[in-house]
């Protein structure tokens, strides 16, 4: 019994420290009755938990990301987010945005892209979804390649003027004399081939894996000018971004879009597809694309993990519960005893001091503040001045320590008077439960000698007719007023 009255009172202390934090807030010396300030701090931690519930609740995406094509369009399945794989075709058209430290809108050097916008569409359907990913173009548009080594230096430098640019961009070190020819369909079992050492000879099945793509150039049918929707066949810078070893892969399929596949938090973002297809980057009618104008894929993002919502929902519902607790249990729980008073007897000094722990309502300077369990003396205190020896009249008071603080104790102050014990949290105390002018006191004691000290002290200032000589004890709110 004694462990559950200290846990009650614990729950009181959560509702005392509560009800002080709201009191910091009110007018200097207004006083309430029960403790609203801790209701109300309650009320918000309930909210709060609530809150926090929700946010647990709407995190609990799957761990597995869903397999989906780029075909998401408006469909409503998918809610406001879902976790998933998106596998399709990437455009080599990409946009972003980088960070403008210097506010000139244009990217200067030094300042870095931030995330880039890739397009990934079904190439039957031509259904598109945009991508937000932190990863590069040289990281996302990789490719690769089944073909056969062929060696044709002339062929080769028809290409070399128009990249050059970029093989001087990016560092490469490209084949001049070699190609992979991937336009024909081969039979047979290809061979891996590593660009850092010597290639096959000339008519060796070969495959390329998992390359970036500098740049391209394209064939026109008959050597007539055309555009690149005419081409008939395209000549791909591919190279290894850790070696920059290069070579160029003839296909007859366009590099203008790529397999790729992207992993992450498909979000309902309406605004930010809208800004992520910008017009002057994405021609939509051009690319031949249709894309969702509802969902944008966050490459990379996992679900949020729902255990730190429901922790501090947790954590805030315990305090809540705490405080409600506290209050309807009483900030101090106290226990009457079912011992006899003591007789009354004089037995302090004028002047003399008894430590106690004091806990209810003690006059201020400005008007009353409630406090619990804090330092205090019970002090017989000298009303006049007399010439010794003869001994000056005196009452009995409470004063908290380092404050000028307390209240009288003397005859016609105290109305009741009990024997008994309180139970904060670190231990049982006995204690005095007293009704004063201020209302309802527990005036706790480190020994039962002092407790029984101070209750004689009381019962011969005050007169032992008008207290209490019950024997059981209930759990009494020290903040009641009389």
């Amino acid at each position: 019994m004694d462990l559950v009255d200290r846990l009650l009172s614990a729950a009181g202390a959560v509702a005392d420290a509560a009800d002080r934090w709201i009191g910091l807030f009110r007018r200097a010396g207004s006083r309430t009755r029960g403790g609203p300030g801790a209701t109300l701090v309650a009320g918000g931690f309930l909210v709060l938990a609530t809150l926090f519930l929700l946010v647990g609740f709407e995190a609990t995406d799957a761990a597995t990301p869903r397999p989906i094509g780029p075909g998401v369009g408006d469909d409503p399945s998918y809610g406001d987010h879902a976790y998933v794989t998106v596998s399709g075709q990437v455009a080599s058209t990409y946009g972003g945005h980088f960070y403008d430290d210097n506010g000139n809108g244009t990217q200067d050097p030094g300042e870095v892209d931030a995330d880039f916008v890739y397009l990934v569409a079904d190439p039957a359907t031509h259904a598109a979804v945009a991508v937000a990913s932190s990863r590069a173009p040289n990281e996302v548009l990789r490719t690769s390649r089944v073909g056969v080594i062929r060696e044709d230096p002339s062929y080769l430098e028809g290409d070399f003027p128009y990249i050059a640019d970029d093989i001087a961009s990016l560092g490469l070190v490209p084949q001049r004399s070699r190609y992979i020819d991937a336009r024909e369909s081969a039979t047979g079992q290809p061979t891996p081939i590593d660009l850092t050492k010597d290639l096959p000879p000339a008519g060796t099945l070969v495959s390329v894996t998992d390359l970036d793509i500098a740049t391209w150039t394209y064939l026109c049918p008959s050597d007539a000018d055309c555009g690149e929707a005419d081409a008939v066949a395209w000549d791909v810078l591919m190279y290894d971004p850790a070696s920059k070893r290069a070579i160029i892969v003839v296909t007859d399929q366009s590099p203008e879009w790529t397999p790729a596949t992207f992993s992450g938090m498909l979000r309902r973002e309406e605004h930010a597809v809208s800004e992520a297809l910008d017009p002057r980057t994405f021609d939509l009618r051009a690319m031949g694309v249709h894309v969702s104008p509802r969902y944008l894929l966050e490459d990379g993002r996992t679900p949020a993990s729902p255990a730190v919502a429901w922790i501090l929902a947790a954590i805030c519902g315990v305090f809540a519960a705490a405080i409600l607790i506290g209050l309807a249990a009483g900030y101090l729980i106290y226990r009457r005893s079912t011992s006899p008073l003591p007789a009354p007897a004089r037995s302090m000094a004028v002047g003399e001091r008894l430590p106690v722990r004091v806990t209810g309502w003690l006059r201020t300077q400005t008007g009353s503040s409630r406090v619990r369990e804090v330092p205090a003396d019970l002090v017989r205190y000298a009303t006049q001045v007399v010439p010794e020896p003869q001994e000056p009249a005196s009452t009995l008071i409470v004063e908290r320590r380092g404050r000028p603080e307390g209240v009288p104790l003397g005859r016609g102050d105290v109305t009741r008077l009990s024997v008994g014990d309180v139970f904060p949290l670190r231990g049982r105390r006995p204690a005095i439960r007293a009704v004063a002018g201020t209302g309802l006191l527990l005036l706790s004691f480190d020994a039962l000698e002092s407790r029984d000290r101070a209750a004689a002290e009381l019962l011969d200032e005050t007169g032992p007719a008008s207290h209490d000589a019950g024997t059981t004890g209930e759990p009494a709110p020290p903040t009641e007023e009389s």
